[in-house]
């Protein structure tokens, strides 16, 4: 990763859900290789799509979307069967296990010049956070953060802006909610706790036993733990739920639609991944791949993600395009905070799912 340390990881497939039904595999491979398809795996489905249609527009090439998967749990089950696809997005924690596993290609930089339509602050996380072993493996096409979502007619905002202590407040018993993934919870308490999460694997025994506390302390004040990101929108929006841990783009949709989410940073920081695009080794149409990458780096497509999903983009060119009424809501603060979901080592992952097991059953 950003040190540049070597991990070891197995190559066996750790598998926490089921694949989604997508296209018989079968034509994912050598057919539509000859036919010189681009094929494209990915979430961010509508701006994606929308990008996709002018890429195959203005290139005339065939450009397939091969499905969306609802966890990066999907697609690398899926590649570990031996399944084939140019362009994907995994979340960096992933593409860094893959890269690992010499699954992804090293980018070569100088097939993509739009690289330069990054932010700087996208530059640096290309250097620190997607550069595996001395070679970059993704670029940034989302920055996903995790933040306070707030009904603003239940929460003052004010007090969502000031701290975690929000998502600990008695007085909202019942009323809290955070997503049922122990990356995301943990990294919440880690931040209110001022915990260091540079290091996962480095935290003492001490440390696990406060998070422990301080996340039984507020399950008592959790309605439920949500696992779909309709759930929690209905929870915010009829008040079950008037606080919790949600991704900033879907709370900003549904302040766009004129309803009642506000969304916080608090300043010990939030849990933040980047959703990066990635080359399979194994591609069928590499070269069409970089392409496609260097095309969705120019801002006019770039922005398409911010204007029709509501993630935040790293490039301040492409930020620059969104429209005048929305553009105060995607600004990056440079005080904001992250503690980055980054890869672990299998035995870490898994003494960070026994712990949130634990409090989820205590």
């Amino acid at each position: 990763m950003s040190d540049n340390r070597s991990y070891r990881i197995s190559r066996r497939t750790m598998l926490v859900g089921t694949a989604a039904a997508l296209a018989t595999p079968a034509i994912w491979g050598s057919a539509r290789a000859q036919a010189r398809e681009l094929l494209v795996y990915s979430w961010f489905t509508n701006p994606m799509q929308a990008i996709m249609k002018d890429f195959a527009a203005e290139t005339g090439a065939q450009v397939n979307f091969i499905g969306s998967y609802s966890g990066n749990p999907v697609w690398w089950s899926q590649m570990i069967a031996g399944e084939k696809w140019d362009v994907f997005l995994p979340s960096m924690d992933w593409m860094t296990r893959a890269a690992l596993a010499e699954r992804v290609e090293p980018l070569d930089l100088k097939r993509i010049p739009n690289f330069d339509n990054l932010s700087d602050s996208g530059k640096s996380a290309v250097e620190k956070e997607l550069t595996v072993n001395g070679q970059v493996y993704g670029l940034p096409f989302a920055l996903t953060i995790n933040a306070l979502a707030y009904n603003t007619n239940a929460v003052e905002k004010a007090k969502a802006e000031a701290n975690w202590d929000v998502m600990w407040d008695p007085s909202f018993a019942g009323r809290l909610s955070t997503k049922d993934e122990a990356i995301i919870p943990i990294l919440t308490a880690a931040a209110r706790l001022d915990i260091p999460t540079e290091d996962i694997g480095a935290w003492t025994p001490t440390q696990y036993d406060a998070l422990k506390a301080s996340l039984l302390e507020q399950k008592k004040l959790v309605r439920k733990y949500w696992s779909n990101h309709e759930e929690m929108a209905e929870m915010l929006l009829t008040e079950q739920a008037v606080a919790g841990v949600w991704v900033d783009g879907r709370a900003r949709q549904q302040a766009s639609s004129g309803n009642p989410i506000g969304i916080a940073v608090p300043p010990q920081g939030v849990p933040a991944v980047i959703d990066t695009m990635a080359i399979l080794k194994d591609a069928p149409n590499k070269d069409m791949a970089y392409e496609f990458i260097n095309f969705i780096l120019r801002p006019e497509q770039m922005v398409k993600i911010p204007d029709i999903h509501g993630a935040v983009v790293m490039s301040d060119k492409a930020n620059a395009l969104i429209p005048g009424e929305k553009k105060a809501s995607f600004v990056i603060e440079p005080s904001w905070k992250y503690h980055w979901r980054r890869f672990t080592t299998p035995e870490v992952s898994q003494r960070l799912e026994r712990l949130w097991t634990e409090v989820k059953l205590a």
